[in-house]
Parts: structure tokens; C-alpha cells; sequence
């Protein structure tokens, strides 16, 4: 457990470094999910790592960072209902 407990804190200090610590666990984590490659909200809501939040939450998630100027979207290519996320780089 002690581990578990410094991991977390590392964690923290690095979020606090990003200056994305104001954001929620919930919304951090879609964001860094988003951040290692462009995805839509249907692959994030499907990932195992994602299994205990809705859809609604992670369509939430994203509204925040949308916000926030965090992320941003594109129409997909083949389907052009399909909203293609990625980092903005803020």
C-alpha cells in the first residue's frame, strides 16, 4: 500500500505540472486517454479501463475539456456523424 500511496502522489505532483489538477479524476483520466492518440467517445466508453464510467460521464468528460480548450474534434473520414478527438496542446 505504501507504493499504491507514493504512485498516486507522483501522479499528482505531474497533474499539478501539466496544470491539470483543477480538473477531476474522471475528466483526467479521459484526457490523458485522448492524449496518447486521436480516438472518438465510443473506443474511450469501450476501453476495460473506462468500464465503471458511462457513456453520459465520458461524453461529460469531454464537454469539460472541450471547455476548458483541452481537447478538441474533427468529422471522421469515412462516417462523418463520427467525432474524431485529440489533445489541443494547451
Amino acid at each position: 500500500m505504501k507504493e499504491l500511496f507514493e504512485t498516486k502522489n507522483n501522479i499528482r505532483k505531474l497533474e499539478q505540472s501539466l496544470g491539470i489538477d483543477h480538473l477531476s479524476d474522471p475528466a483526467i483520466n479521459v484526457y490523458a486517454y485522448i492524449h496518447k492518440g486521436p480516438t472518438t467517445i465510443t473506443e474511450i466508453s469501450k476501453h476495460a479501463f473506462f468500464e465503471r464510467m458511462s457513456l453520459s460521464t465520458v461524453k461529460r468528460m469531454v464537454g469539460i475539456l472541450s471547455d476548458e480548450g483541452l481537447v478538441g474534434s474533427t468529422v471522421g473520414k469515412s462516417d462523418l456523424r463520427q467525432r474524431i478527438l485529440y489533445t489541443t496542446g494547451v
